[in-house]
């Protein structure tokens, strides 16, 4: 009995303790949040903090400014052509005596490439220089002018002197004598325009053997064979001792120190007025980094292929060192200075803005 009321004491102590430690624990024990709240904590969250996952908005298109770098039209593929070429022709017929040039050598303008048998119009110049003096030194002798001039001075002192004497004694010379001596001084006056005309002559002959002497020279000349242009020999048609026709081609030069890069452009990006802007010629290289050339924009066709739509542009490129060469390719870019508008911006506006439709409909 004792030890059953006993048992029913301890139950109920520990009861009792437990109901006094349950607030405690409760209160310790953190509260799982419900659903609801998970909800509206993470919407708050979102609100304050960027949301790292969502892609950001685009950013609205900068206007170029006016100062902006300069922007490019890109020619691809432009191909490198000669701008010049001449095929060399003997001006006269004859024997080529020497080619003082072969393929491969370097030559300037107005430089000796060949010349034939000269041998005869070197006598012809020595006889024409010969002539010319002769013809000089008549042309300067006034000997007989001037003893006209004297000649008929004395001719007329002489009838002067024989009129007095016929006026102080009648009959003391004869009417004969008197005409003989006006003759005579009539004669001295026309023989000084005589002398004076063919001293005139004399000259004109001067002026006449100078120009047969220059001829003499110009076909000396003419049968040196000389470089029009500065270049390169890439091609000999004549070797000495051969015969040579008036026009036949002898040696064929290439202009390499100034080339030409040629391609095509969309017709809506440029036109004439880019005529004269810089431009950079990138060639690519196997194993390095590109070459680049500078030049400037010479051509723009004004014709446009219906087609594509492209106008051909050809552009200027100097080669100082000879590296770039007639038939490579590359990529040539025009530069546009600031300031001018970039005809591409302008037709993709003209094409969303409806005004601009409807003014080029019209």
């Amino acid at each position: 009995m004792k030890s059953s009321i006993a048992l029913l004491l301890a139950v109920a102590l520990s009861a009792g303790q437990l109901l006094a430690a349950g607030p405690a624990e409760k209160s310790s024990t953190p509260q799982q949040p419900t659903a609801q709240q998970e909800a509206t904590a993470a919407g708050s969250v979102a609100a304050d903090t960027p949301d790292q996952t969502r892609p950001a908005e685009p950013a609205a298109p900068e206007t170029a400014e006016p100062d902006a770098a300069p922007r490019t039209i890109v020619v691809h593929p432009a191909v490198v052509t000669l701008i010049e070429q001449v095929e060399v022709p003997s001006r006269v017929a004859g024997v080529l005596a020497e080619m003082a040039v072969r393929e491969g050598t370097f030559v300037e303008k107005g430089e000796m490439l060949a010349h034939l048998v000269d041998d005869e119009a070197r006598l012809n110049v020595h006889m024409a220089g010969l002539e010319l003096r002769i013809a000089r030194r008549q042309a300067d002798n006034d000997i007989r002018v001037r003893f006209a001039r004297k000649s008929a001075e004395v001719a007329a002192a002489e009838l002067n002197r024989s009129m007095e004497s016929v006026r102080k004694y009648r009959k003391s010379i004869s009417d004969t004598e008197i005409d003989r001596l006006q003759l005579a001084e009539e004669q001295s006056r026309l023989e000084i325009e005589q002398s004076e005309e063919e001293f005139n002559v004399a000259k004109l002959t001067a002026e006449v053997r100078d120009t047969e002497e220059k001829l003499a020279r110009l076909d000396l000349v003419r049968r040196r064979i000389e470089a029009p242009i500065a270049g390169v020999v890439v091609q000999i048609h004549r070797r000495a001792g051969e015969w040579v026709e008036p026009g036949a081609t002898v040696v064929r030069i290439l202009r390499v120190n100034r080339l030409k890069a040629e391609g095509f452009v969309a017709a809506s990006q440029i036109d004439g007025s880019f005529a004269g802007q810089p431009v950079t010629l990138s060639v690519p290289v196997a194993d390095g980094q590109p070459r680049v050339f500078q030049g400037k924009l010479v051509f723009v066709s004004p014709e446009v292929n219906p087609v594509n739509g492209q106008v051909r542009v050809w552009a200027e490129i100097e080669n100082p060192n000879l590296q770039l060469r007639p038939g490579e390719k590359g990529t040539l870019n025009i530069s546009l200075p600031p300031g001018r508008p970039d005809r591409r911006m302008a037709g993709s506006q003209s094409e969303t803005d409806p005004v601009a439709r409807a003014a080029a409909a019209r």
